[in-house]
């Protein structure tokens, strides 16, 4: 599945022209057609429209992120609601869940982070690799400063990094930068056993989809406090 759900801008769907109805119904499901293809979409558009005699159906481009979010949120309750044509071959069709698209893209509050934040960042990644270095093992702690709730109004989880005796009070989204740096460089280091010991160049990730977070966070330990 994942695998199949990478696309470019423009993505297309078939739709009527009412805004309303920009996920028409389909054997009784509420039901999203996109495609990558423009061609796939025109194609499919006019074969749709003929079966079902509605000369309301119509292909609509989506440019962006906003665009595409604004379309599958309502969608995001159930399964089975997009169905994805990833290339030009109208054979080739999968069926998703909206949450698998919406997973996909970069959360809407992303916002950019000060560049001494992000150099703390890289500070604190230096200071694991270099503790993983001395001992041979990752032995640093994460720790949340509450539970996290399902809807949850209090503003946003923070977290602290504890490494040997250095704690640093970070944001989720400063986490996750440690951690992709920290993933960065251990991947760097397996492919490359024979290198010496060093820095990597490593590319510094600010911005993460809810299935990359998720990824992230569920490979480590987090200590979270009592309920």
């Amino acid at each position: 599945m994942s695998n199949s759900l990478h696309w470019n801008y423009p993505v297309f769907m078939i739709a009527r022209r009412e805004p309303d109805s920009a996920a028409p119904n389909v054997s009784g499901h509420r039901c999203l057609f996109l495609f990558q293809s423009r061609e796939v979409a025109e194609r499919l558009c006019e074969q749709t429209t003929q079966a079902a005699g509605d000369p309301d159906i119509s292909v609509h481009e989506i440019d962006d992120e906003a665009g595409l979010r604004e379309l599958l949120a309502p969608l995001s309750s159930g399964v089975n609601q997009v169905v994805w044509y990833p290339s030009s071959d109208e054979g080739q069709f999968l069926l998703a869940s909206a949450n698998d698209f919406l997973a996909r893209l970069v959360p809407r509050s992303a916002s950019p982070i000060e560049a001494g934040r992000i150099e703390d960042c890289l500070a604190l990644h230096r200071r694991i690799i270099d503790r993983w270095q001395e001992t041979g093992a990752f032995d640093y702690t994460v720790a949340s400063s509450r539970l996290p709730a399902r809807s949850d109004t209090s503003g946003e989880l923070r977290f602290s990094i504890t490494v040997g005796e250095h704690r640093t009070e970070l944001s989720t989204r400063e986490l996750l930068i440690v951690l992709e740096l920290v993933r960065q460089e251990i991947a760097h280091r397996d492919e490359n056993p024979d290198q010496a010991a060093g820095p990597a160049d490593l590319d510094v990730k600010s911005e993460f989809t809810e299935a990359e977070a998720f990824a992230l966070l569920t490979g480590i330990p987090i200590e979270w406090p009592q309920p």
